[in-house]
């Protein structure tokens, strides 16, 4: 009976988990939404996409923490919640406004998001059962 308070315990920190996950990863990708088309002039070089590299890099880290913190289920929340939130403001508002705009800046946004977000499903994790030899 305990082993299954404990399974069950284990499932429901894994459900909770990837829901925080989800929800800050939304979050998240709301605040690079509107980040994403900072450009800041840069000598003569032009305007640099500042905004756009800063978003997806806050994106990339809160999946590396949720990774970290929750495993996959974590990264599979905030991947979910990055990639839906982003969707979702690219589509047209009641009145016709759209908050990601159709312009190569909006076109990378929505792209880099979802890229930055599934970055850490691709780093080796440390193999931490592996002995230290003395």
């Amino acid at each position: 009976m305990a082993s299954q308070a404990g399974q069950h315990s284990e499932t429901t920190q894994a459900v909770v988990g990837g829901v925080v996950s989800g929800l800050v990863g939304a979050l998240l990708a709301g605040l690079g939404t509107v980040w994403h088309h900072a450009l800041v002039q840069v000598g003569s070089l032009g305007r640099w996409p500042v905004g756009l590299v800063l978003a997806s890099l806050v994106v990339a880290g809160w999946s590396t923490c949720a990774r970290a913190w929750r495993g996959y289920v974590g990264l599979l929340g905030a991947v979910a919640g990055v990639f839906l939130v982003t969707q979702a403001l690219a589509q047209l508002g009641p009145g016709g406004d759209v908050v990601i705009q159709g312009d190569k800046w909006g076109y990378a946004w929505l792209i880099l998001a979802p890229v930055a977000a599934l970055v850490p499903a691709f780093i080796r994790r440390k193999q931490s059962s592996q002995s230290k030899t003395t």
